[in-house]
Order: structure tokens, then sequence, then C-alpha cells
């Protein structure tokens, strides 16, 4: 290809400025000198993949000079030093289209992907310090096709003052190791950019956005990747998604978008900080299909610090109370310190796991616990579960309907027993028997049960010749039913639809905690039953939450222990849960959370005895509620993992 060396004016300090309008470079290779014609009707891309052919094996440098150049195959790269750089990349905007004539945003330096798949690609492994700079690469009037393609392992490669206009996506990446995209304005189109399995990559001084149906920046498994100081504009999905990172640093970046779900990491050591992010608009739609709980910002992963950034909100009303700004509910070691948090409107600012660190932010009183669950395996023990109705079809409560769920989905080997199929030979397959009564209006007394005499009959044999029983809610009455006690019914007492409270309903395994100093306590937190749940401080001491915020049912059925005359019965006792213990020979487990002295047993062991040689464990506790009426539990994990826990120790 002739060179043409023309002097002519320069662009001063070109390395600072965005873009650099009508002043020219000396030009060192002008591809219409080979035959190219910039008048966005002639296929220009053999001539230019031509002149990149015609290159020595060191490299060189093509200009694209002012013009409408059009592609029918990609510019390929298959060696390394090359140069492709236009003398000024124009107007970056269809807004500013003033001629109809021109295909998308006029003048300058303009390549046109018609019928190419992309506009400049990598063709081979290992090319370094490819230079794409100072031009437009547009798909036409349409978004056709990707601006640069880089598939291969590559080095180096530096892409400056290029706007991407009107394409599928601007620039796309894979296994690209110190790669710079600076000072350029991608937009107005679906994908900005989108990058993975890089190294070292930086992303700085550049204005990106990407429309509704994509996302703006998305980076997966990169190393090192480094993007600060860029307008990220409203449209997108996602301003930025970093999928798997590794160490990457993000601060300086302005972020605003329409649509939750702006910035998301997942990853290890990823730092993001002195950003500002902004929700605006309030529009119906900014939640697109996802859940009240997505998050403006999301972050999962390990040790992901977000830090010194600022985050606006601009909810629609009807989320406004609800809506998470925040989630970070899955990962471990993130923290999120010193962020100003302008939600003013959202009780949930913060909505983070129990391995997450919030501190030192603004709306630091407005932060919600939602557990990890762990996984749990599956209950290989014979178990059985008594429903109380003639068929799985006839049980109509919430509560023992999600019971029945989780038993049949996690007992390979359990037996459901109907009040129809009840047997003594049904009850003896299996090591041990879980009988779940919740119902609302049900009544208090032995009488109100939904179980016939007979059915009772049953159980007490059972349990008499060793069979061992888990009585959960208003089945807990069957202990006085079956003659376990004697005159010591459930006093303690609820079957009302119940109400709606914001606070977190908590179960207490330290029995007597207030008077543990004179040695009256007794610690309960080490047990079987207890294993592997979530704890969380409440009132100064450690708790057991069960359930959280929202509609509870408030179905007690426990003991109180001030009731049966205890101090005149056993005064050598020394209170009322060590009489109820040595009567009956017992232990109570646990109370409600909020006690720390005597007075009630919400969950008791019932141990074996000459006559009742089975174990029995009886949960009372209103806040042991399978099925909360207003949504999901952020506690049910703790229902679930305790009741695996007392079947599995049961049936041992």
């Amino acid at each position: 290809m002739g060179l043409l060396c023309l002097a002519s004016a320069s662009c001063n300090n070109d390395e600072n400025h965005l873009l650099c309008y009508n002043q020219h470079e000396v030009i060192e290779g002008d591809i219409t000198l080979a035959g190219a014609v910039g008048d966005g009707q002639t296929d220009c891309s053999a001539i230019i993949n031509e002149a990149i052919a015609a290159l020595p094996a060191e490299g060189g440098t093509i200009i694209i000079p002012e013009g409408d150049f059009v592609l029918d195959q990609p510019i390929v790269v298959s060696k390394s030093n090359v140069t492709i750089k236009g003398l000024n990349p124009g107007f970056r905007s269809n807004i500013d289209v003033k001629d109809p004539a021109l295909v998308g945003p006029g003048g300058g330096s303009k390549l046109i992907v018609r019928n190419a798949d992309a506009a400049i690609k990598v063709g081979a492994d290992n090319v370094s310090n490819l230079t794409v700079k100072d031009l437009l690469i547009s798909g036409g009037t349409a978004n056709n096709g990707v601006g640069i393609a880089i598939d291969k392992a590559t080095t180096s490669t530096v892409i400056k003052n290029v706007i991407g206009i009107n394409l599928v996506t601007g620039i796309q990446t894979a296994k690209a190791k110190s790669m710079t995209i600076a000072d350029c304005w991608i937009c107005e189109l679906s994908n900005s950019i989108l990058a993975e399995d890089g190294e070292g990559t930086t992303v700085e001084n550049c204005q990106l956005g990407a429309q509704p149906s994509g996302v703006t920046c998305k980076f997966t498994n990169e190393k090192e990747l480094t993007f600060r100081k860029n307008q990220v504009y409203p449209d997108g999905v996602n301003n930025l998604v970093l999928e798997n990172c590794e160490k990457a640093e993000v601060y300086s970046n302005n972020f605003k978008s329409y649509y939750v779900g702006i910035v998301e990491v997942s990853g290890k050591q990823n730092h993001i900080y002195n950003n500002l992010i902004w929700l605006t608009g309030a529009i119906e739609g900014q939640f697109r299909g996802n859940n009240i709980n997505h998050g403006v910002v999301r972050v999962s992963g390990e040790d992901n610090l977000f830090e010194q950034n600022n985050i606006t909100c601009e909810w629609f009303a009807a989320a406004a109370a609800q809506a998470v700004t925040v989630n970070a509910t899955t990962g471990t070691g993130n923290r999120f310190v010193n962020c100003l948090v302008s939600d003013t409107q959202s009780e949930r600012v913060f909505l983070v796991n129990q391995y997450a660190v919030v501190s030192q932010c603004v709306a630091q009183n407005k932060i919600k616990t939602q557990m990890e669950e762990p996984a749990m395996g599956p209950i290989s023990q014979k178990v059985g579960l008594l429903i109380a109705a003639e068929s799985e079809e006839a049980l109509t409560d919430d509560d023992e309907l999600a019971a029945l769920a989780w038993f049949k989905a996690n007992c390979p080997n359990g037996k459901v027993i109907t009040t129809a199929t009840l047997t003594a030979q049904a009850l003896s397959e299996c090591q041990v028997v879980w009988v779940a009564i919740d119902r609302v209006g049900i009544g208090i007394g032995i009488d109100k049960l939904p179980l016939s005499s007979e059915a009772i009959a049953l159980l007490a044999d059972y349990y008499r010749a060793g069979g061992n029983l888990l009585l959960t809610n208003h089945a807990t009455q069957l202990v006085e039913a079956m003659g376990r006690t004697s005159k010591r019914l459930p006093g303690i007492f609820g079957d009302g639809e119940g109400g709606s409270g914001t606070d977190i309903w908590f179960i207490n395994a330290n029995i007597g905690l207030g008077v543990a100093d004179r040695g009256e306590g007794y610690d309960h937190r080490s047990h079987d039953i207890f294993s592997g749940l979530w704890v969380a401080p409440y009132n100064g001491y450690e708790a057991i939450p069960l359930i959280g915020p929202g509609q509870r049912e408030d179905h007690n059925c426990m003991w109180d222990l001030n009731a049966y005359g205890y101090a005149t019965l056993y005064p050598e006792a020394g209170n009322v849960v060590n009489a109820f213990q040595q009567e009956n020979q017992a232990v109570v487990l646990a109370t409600w959370g909020h006690v720390v002295d005597w007075c009630c047993a919400g969950l008791v062991e019932f141990q074996p005895t000459e006559s009742y040689k089975g174990s029995c464990i009886a949960v009372g506790l209103a806040a042991y509620e399978w099925n909360q009426n207003s949504g999901a539990n952020d506690y049910h994990y703790n229902i679930k993992r305790m009741t695996r826990n007392m079947l599995v120790y049961l049936a041992k």
C-alpha cells in the first residue's frame, strides 16, 4: 500500500483528550490510497485486510480517514504491533445526526458493520500491542454485529478514543491480558463491554451505556481488573457485573440506572469504593421481573470490600417500604464500610447474611439479616409423620401442609400415616413418629385434638413399648393425653389468627441465664437438637431466631410452670424448672427468647421411664411455625434444621 506522508495540524496532548475533533495527525498509511472508498456503500473489508497483511512482520499502522467505510467481512489482525487509527471519531450519538443520508452519526473516521459479524477481530493467539484509536465503529442504522472482538490470547491491546454505536456489543474479549480501554464512548447499543478470562484489564475515562435489553459492562472470570473514572448511563439492565472476578478495583465511577442490580459483584477480594451509584426515575418497571429483595447493589463471593460509596435510591412508591438497596445474602466475609446511603423510604436498606459486616454506614439502623442456609442431607432413619386427617388431600392447615411437604422431600425412608392408616403395625415400623398439629381455632383441651381416643391409645401403646415421639405445637397436649404427665396440661395456649410485627421471635436454650451466676442455670445450647442452628445476639446474650417480621399466628402450647404450685409441692427443688424436671423425669431444653429466669417450658425432652420406654420431645413455642402467612420467613432454616435434628436424635 502506498504511503502518503502529509504534515498537518496535530491534536495537542492527545493522550489526555476524550475525543479530538477536526485536528489531524500526520497520515502514515491511508487506506483510500489502496482503493478503499468511504461512501457508505462500497465494501472495503478486503482492501483493509490486504493492507494489514502487507504490513511487515514487526507490524505497522493503517489510517482510516474521514468517511463511511463499510465492512462485509471483519478486519482481521493476526500479527503484533498493529495500529488501526482514524483521524477523529466524528459525532458520537444518533441525536447528533444532521444529514439523513448519513449511516448513523456523521463526520470523522467510521467503520460500518454491514454483513460482517465484527468490525475488527484478532485472528491468532499471542498477538500483542494491537492499538485501535480515534475512530467510530457503527452497526449502521440498527444494532448489528460487534465493534471489536478479541477471542484469542492477546497482550497489551489498547482501545482508545473509540466510539461504538448501533452494535450488539461494542467490545467483546476473551483471554486478554493487560488490555486498556480508555477515553471511549460506547453507547446506544445492546452491550458496551463483555469480557471474560482476562487479567490486568483497565477501563478508564469512558462513557458507557447499554440499551434496556442489554448489560452495559460484564466481566467474567477476570483477575485484577481496574474500572475507574467512568460514566455509566442509565438504560442497561446492569451497569456493571463482575462475575466470579478476583481482586478487581472499581472506583471513582458514576453509575446511574433506572433498574435494580446496578452493580453486581461475585468472586473474591474485589474492592469497590468511592463510587456514585444512583437508582433514578422511580419508574414502575425498576425491578425488571426481579423480586423486591434483588438490591441496587448485589455482593456475593468471599472477602469483597464495598466502602465509601454514595448510593441514592428513588423507589417506585409501591416498593418503597420494603425494597432492598444492598443485598449480600450469600457469600462470606463481605464488608460494607463508610457508605452514605440516601434511601430514607425503605426499611431494608441492607439485606445481608450472618457472614457480612456492615459498619459506619448511614442507614445503619436499617439492616435486615437473611441467613444463608447450609445444605442439609436427607434423613436416612425410618421416621413417620402422623397427620390429623384421613388423607393427605384432606389436610387443609397451611402449617401442617408445609411440614408435610418438607417431610416428604427430606425423609426418603419416611412414612406418612393418616388417621385412616394409623395402626399399631404402622407405628412399629417407625423409629420415631412426628405428630404435627397446628390449627387456627382448635381450642384448648385434649378433647379438642383432631385425634380419636383410639388413635391416642395407639400412640400411648407405641410410646410405652419404646417408640419415640416428636410432638409439635398443639400436639404437645398428647403428653398429658397419653398419661405421661398428670394434671400438667400446657396452660400457655394460643389458636388465633395472630398479628403482624416487626421484631424477631427467638428461643433461649440457656434456661435460668439471669440467675446462672448463683449456679442455678441450665445451659443446653450444646444439645444435639440445636447443632448447626443460626444463633444471634439478643438482649445481650445468645439466642436462636425462629421466625422474623411479618404475620405470626402466635400458637403457643407450652407449660406455665408457676401454675402447678411447685413452691409448696417441691420446696427443695429450688426453682419451678427443676421441680418440673424432677417430677416428670424431663429436661426443659428451651423457653421464650426473652426469658432468662424461671417461668415456662416451651421445648421439653421427656426421658424414658419404667412405664414409658420411649423418648419424647415436645415443642410448644409459637415461634415454631412452619408457614409464615405474610411471606418467606428469614429464619425458616432454623425450624427445618431443628426438626431434622430432633428426628435424628430421637431415632437414635
